[in-house]
């Protein structure tokens, strides 16, 4: 390591499909190198600056894939559903993609099957419903582009479905708080305050909100 650097422990870390297993020897230059497990199941060594930096996310696999599925003609590379599709592969592995750190950033891969074919999730997942309908991970919004876990959503189905919407339970429903407010006739808003501000889940959605009495107009 060249004199000043400082050491960051890489261990652990996943960087696109490989998962950092240990230090290896440093090169000649005192580059730090990593020994890498590829999701494939290939070993490789690694520089720690290409991990960070994204410039190698497999053992090789990676850019064959995309390179045979991009070489395959199939018909579809100027349809919206082709556009999805290599949508959810960039922000799932390219860093240079601005919603990468919410996708690939976390861990959120597409499946082999996804991943090698256009026409395995044009069969799976079939054209979108109406061209307002978006692909949303669903049931699990932190699992993976796979068959089981997606679904075409209306825009308002997606944007309840994130990480942010908090999820709760009430007589054995499991509902969004915006999904609560529209069946009580409660502002979503209102309830989360109650239950930041430490009510039950009975309470915050049963209760009534309060009504001033109007004040008497001067005679």
């Amino acid at each position: 390591m060249p004199r000043g650097a400082t050491f960051i422990d890489l261990t652990g870390q996943v960087f696109g499909r490989l998962t950092v297993i240990a230090r290896a020897p440093s090169v000649g230059d005192g580059r730090a190198m990593w020994r890498c497990q590829c999701e494939c199941g290939e070993p490789r060594v690694v520089a720690g600056k290409s991990l960070r930096s994204g410039n190698t996310l497999s053992c090789g696999c990676l850019h064959r894939a995309l390179a045979s599925s991009a070489n395959k003609t199939h018909g579809k590379s100027r349809s919206p559903l082709y556009a999805i599709w290599k949508g959810i592969k960039k922000r799932c592995y390219s860093p240079k993609c601005n919603n990468y750190e919410s996708y690939g950033g976390r861990g959120i891969r597409v499946c082999e099957r996804w991943l090698n074919s256009f026409e395995a999730f044009r069969d799976d997942m079939g054209e979108r419903p109406t061209p307002r309908h978006q692909l949303d991970r669903f049931p699990d919004n932190n699992g993976n582009y796979e068959p089981g876990n997606c679904r075409w959503a209306t825009r308002t189905q997606n944007g309840r479905n994130t990480r942010h919407n908090r999820v709760v339970e009430f007589r054995g429903e499991k509902r969004c708080l915006s999904e609560w407010g529209e069946l009580l006739g409660i502002s979503s808003t209102v309830i989360y305050t109650r239950l930041y501000q430490g009510w039950s889940v009975e309470r915050a959605l049963t209760e009534p909100l309060r009504t001033w009495p109007v004040a008497l107009k001067a005679s």
